[in-house]
């Protein structure tokens, strides 16, 4: 008996993700693991220097820095739709070559190094915050799949 309620779950849950769009997916797949930061008009977020909202300037940014921008340029990446993912300054190589791919394979991801985490990775999105010990690509790409694009100013990266 068991076994037939497992399978009608996994039966039932391969219909969701097979009728579903994969953002959607991603999102349900994470849901417990990010932070959703419901902030006032302009509110800079918790942790200044990593904001997940507020005032913007600037053009947004994509790519790999190789130094965080202001918060206020972070911020314009994110109203665009851009994931932010700061990371150690101290990644080994699979990792660090685990958020190039992620670059290469996405237009709006942008790789800043940021000193003083206390976790591999953390990653923004519009209003929104994922943090990983260690570096799981695949629930990265997940993050930048599920909450990417999602800002209120969307606009390319030059």
């Amino acid at each position: 008996m068991a076994g037939l309620i497992i399978g009608g779950a996994a039966l039932a849950l391969g219909w969701l993700f097979a009728r579903s769009d994969a953002p959607s997916a991603a999102r349900l797949l994470l849901a417990e693991e990010v932070v959703e930061e419901d902030l006032e008009e302009n509110a800079p977020g918790p942790i200044a220097d990593r904001p997940s909202s507020g005032p913007q300037r600037g053009a947004p940014q994509c790519g790999v820095a190789s130094a965080p921008p202001p918060p206020t340029e972070q911020v314009a990446a994110l109203a665009s739709g851009v994931v932010v993912i700061h990371h150690r300054p101290e990644l080994d190589g699979p990792a660090r070559q685990a958020l190039q791919r992620l670059v290469d394979v996405h237009d709006r991801v942008l790789v800043v190094p940021e000193e003083g985490l206390d976790a591999d990775v953390e990653a923004t999105a519009w209003r929104h915050r994922y943090r990983q010990e260690t570096v799981d690509p695949t629930d990265l790409e997940r993050f930048v799949v599920g909450w990417g694009g999602r800002g209120p100013d969307p606009r390319p990266c030059p």
